[in-house]
Order: C-alpha cells, then structure tokens, then sequence
C-alpha cells in the first residue's frame, strides 16, 4: 500500500509544486473534489485522457511526460 507523499505521477506533482498548485486548486480546475485528485495522484482512480489534455495545456508538456509513472519497489513485487 502506498502511503504519505508516495506519488505514483511525479510529474504531475512537480508541475503543480512549480506552478503554484495543490490538491485543491487543481480540483478546481479539473471540476473534480480534492479526494478524487488526492486518489489520481497515488494511482487508485485512473486519469481521463481529457483530464490529461487538460493538464498538458496548462503546463505546456507532453502527455507523456505527464503520464510518466513511480511505481515504489514494494509495489512492482505485487504485481
């Protein structure tokens, strides 16, 4: 189980520490509730492929960059 600021998408957590972004803002751009952000970023909810487009236009990156996964070790084990 992933706990604390274990991100799976460190991307998407370093644009947001660079641009000025938490949870909540985020949620409020992406017209989402900050649970549901806070669930995207440990990879327990799925990013939408909008919600992606949506986040690359703001920080003006690639999707790939974005979608760009930390998998912790203990995690691969279980797969």
């Amino acid at each position: 189980m992933i706990k604390g600021r274990d991100y799976i998408f460190p991307n998407i957590t370093a644009e947001m520490g660079r641009t000025g972004y938490n949870n909540k803002k985020l949620a409020g751009y992406l017209e989402l509730s900050v649970v549901t952000i806070g669930l995207k970023l440990r990879g327990k909810h799925d990013w939408t492929l909008k919600e992606l487009e949506k986040l690359a236009d703001l920080w003006s990156c690639t999707l790939e960059y974005l979608a760009k996964k930390n998998i912790p070790e203990k995690e691969k084990l279980n797969v």
